[in-house]
């Protein structure tokens, strides 16, 4: 008897295996060249999928948490068989359509989030160091990475291309979308939930809670990076060289996202602490 799926792929990694494997698929299609060895393939999508989480077990001084899943490695190995030497290329042909592609990515951003929140952030917060777990910096820089880190070792020894070598990533070369909108996501889960108690008198969510929160947070920028490729968090109204209209359609979004989080930050602060009124013992009254 087989076991159950969830005992055998996570849906989490499977969409953010898909949709890295894709990827770099389609830049070896961009590029010419003999064709890449299987083992080359292989190293490249694991670093991609899991290089984050493995930068987060570094920081933390333990094991990277895809090592010990059960899940993790299967749903990378089935995304990168199905893409590369599936049967008839029937797995690449049916995910490059492009409603079930956006799908897949739609999948692969809700699996971002939970890489800042549950193999990021949670990870830090119950770390083995104690030191670890009170430090606010660990946590953010644990959650950025988790979502960011795979593509930041790829860019920095150029992986996805032929030749392999060391340079500057591009993290230092311009403003890079993957790191900004995992660190707002991070900074989004840390306030909500208040693990440290930094935030005076601020209530805290449960993390189920506060992980949906991040969630949507994390799609809705993506969505808006996805209809709008020129949009940058840290540009406002849109490059002063290039002032095509698609630069200054993404204002409104800037701003009903900061309406948004402003909102969201006020209802938790206004949120009081559940009391069980059944436990309450009425005080007799004076005669």
């Amino acid at each position: 008897m087989l076991p159950p799926t969830s005992d055998i792929v996570s849906s989490a990694d499977l969409f953010g295996s898909a949709v890295v494997c894709l990827g770099y698929r389609d830049a070896l299609a961009a590029q010419t060249g003999p064709p890449r060895y299987w083992l080359e393939t292989l190293a490249v999508v694991t670093v991609l999928q899991f290089g984050g989480t493995t930068l987060t077990g570094l920081a933390l001084g333990q094991t990277p948490s895809w090592l010990s899943s059960h899940t993790a490695s299967n749903s990378l190995l089935f995304a990168w068989w199905a893409t590369f030497f599936c049967p008839l290329d029937a797995w690449y042909r049916f995910l490059s359509l492009k409603g079930v592609r956006f799908c897949v990515t739609l999948g692969a951003w809700f699996a971002t989030a939970h890489a800042v929140t549950s193999w990021g952030m949670d990870k830090a917060l119950a770390a083995d160091h104690l030191r670890a777990q009170g430090s606010l910096l660990v946590a953010l820089l644990a959650a950025t990475m988790s979502s960011c880190g795979g593509g930041l070792i790829a860019s920095a020894f150029n992986l996805t291309e032929p030749t392999w070598r060391f340079q500057k990533a591009s993290l230092f070369c311009g403003p890079h979308f993957g790191i900004e909108k995992g660190f707002i996501c991070a900074v989004c889960y840390y306030l909500l939930r208040n693990p440290h108690g930094f935030l005076w008198n601020a209530a805290v969510l449960e993390p189920m809670d506060a992980r949906a929160v991040t969630s949507l947070l994390m799609v809705e920028l993506s969505l808006a990076k996805y209809f709008f490729p020129s949009w940058r968090i840290t540009e406002v109204r849109g490059s002063y060289v290039n002032k095509q209209k698609v630069n200054k359609i993404p204002y409104p979004l800037f701003l009903l996202r900061i309406q948004v989080l402003g909102a969201i930050f006020a209802f938790t602060l206004r949120i009081q602490p559940y009391i069980d009124v059944s436990k309450k013992v009425n005080k007799p009254k004076a005669a």
